[in-house]
């Protein structure tokens, strides 16, 4: 048998389909579930936009606020201050939330891009549709278009959709930096051994979380060798498929109660 490589995304995807259609017929309706994924995927994007803010902000609290291992402020003549460790551990926690959010933006889109895809006719855009629907504000000014009578003789719209990926791209870069800056900052502490044991525990816990953080990212993308479960098919779906007598093959399978 031929193995299949599958990535965990392509799973939760799937999973989305079979949900949206067993619970609610209705729901098929090629609008209805553009809709519902246009949704989707502002949703995630707010949710992104929201932790990519509250990143920027730590960003510029460790940097504008550190005193050593401290972050100190001064208001009305009173002085707070609390541990950088503390801190960092904390904004690693973000970067974990950050990661989730993107996952949820990419599955979305994915979905919504392939659904898309599925009703092609002449001269019918679904990124303008989308915009009288309200679910995009700037569909109209993308150079992505489809018109079968006009062939362009340089790729311009080609060189202005990539030029625009490559833009949405740069800006994720400065977060990565940011990554590395607090992974940097919390190996520092960790090693430090004036450092308090709290700190070092706290500042290593928080190293850990942005290193999985990377590796989720990674992982929930890459596809990955799989194969049938043949166990959960036969007893989890053909076997209550089967007659009320049971399957004919039920004697069959009992004697191989180790198939995997």
């Amino acid at each position: 048998m031929k193995t299949k490589w599958i990535s965990i995304k392509r799973l939760k995807m799937h999973e989305f389909d079979t949900t949206l259609r067993r619970m609610n017929p209705c729901e098929q309706n090629w609008l209805r579930k553009l809709e519902i994924l246009c949704d989707l995927e502002n949703k995630a994007i707010l949710q992104l936009v929201k932790f990519c803010g509250q990143i920027l902000a730590a960003y510029l609290i460790v940097t504008s606020l550190r005193e050593n291992n401290l972050l100190s402020i001064s208001l009305f003549q009173i002085k707070a201050s609390v541990p950088v460790a503390y801190f960092l551990s904390v904004t690693s926690f973000l970067f974990l939330l950050l990661i989730i959010a993107f996952n949820q933006l990419s599955v979305a889109m994915s979905l919504r891009v392939r659904h898309g895809a599925k009703l092609a006719l002449p001269g019918f855009s679904v990124e303008v549709l989308r915009q009288l629907k309200g679910y995009s504000e700037n569909s109209l000014g993308i150079p992505l278009f489809l018109n079968s009578f006009i062939k362009e003789k340089f790729p311009i719209s080609n060189f202005l959709n990539t030029a625009l990926l490559m833009v949405i791209f740069s800006l994720s870069i400065p977060f990565f930096v940011f990554g590395g800056f607090v992974l940097n900052e919390q190996l520092v502490i960790s090693f430090d051994a004036e450092a308090n044991i709290l700190e070092r525990i706290s500042c290593g816990f928080g190293a850990i979380s942005i290193t999985l953080s990377m590796m989720y990212l990674l992982l929930f993308h890459i596809p990955f060798p799989v194969k049938k479960d043949a166990k959960s098919i036969r007893w989890g779906v053909l076997w209550y498929l089967a007659p009320v007598e049971g399957h004919p093959r039920e004697a069959e399978w009992l004697d191989e109660p180790n198939t995997k």
